[in-house]
Formats: structure tokens, sequence, C-alpha cells
């Protein structure tokens, strides 16, 4: 990982990342085992979503091999 991209990027996000944690704070009352624990769910959703995404990308790949096959129809 380039250092200076990894640098530029945080603080690209900044703003929006210091926004998320101050929404975090309010609604945790500044618990941060709550907080991280948050995160992690919406993290693990994220996850879960690409890993869904991939899949339903897959079976729509099948079907159009299948589609292309000549005599298959």
């Amino acid at each position: 990982m380039n250092p200076g991209g990894w640098v530029r990027f945080f603080v690209a996000l900044l703003p929006e990342l210091t926004e998320i944690a101050r929404e975090l704070f309010k609604r945790h009352q500044g618990n941060v085992a709550q907080a991280r624990a948050e995160l992690t769910v919406i993290r693990d959703h994220g996850a879960r979503l690409r890993a869904a995404e991939a899949e339903i990308d897959a079976r729509l790949e099948q079907v159009k091999k299948r589609a292309d096959k000549p005599g298959e129809h």
C-alpha cells in the first residue's frame, strides 16, 4: 500500500468519518465498545451483501452461457 495514497484517501474521507464518529458517540452515549460493535455489524453486513452480489453475478453468467449455447433452448 502506498503510504502517501493512504494519507490522501484518509484526509479526503475525514469529514465523513468524523460525522460517523459523532453519530456513534451520541447514539451510544460515548460507549466505545458499543460503537465498535455497531461498526462491526455494518462492516459484516456489507461483506454479506458483496458476497450475495457475487453469487448472483456468477449465476447470471451461467444462465447467459446456457442461453448462448445453440440447440439447448
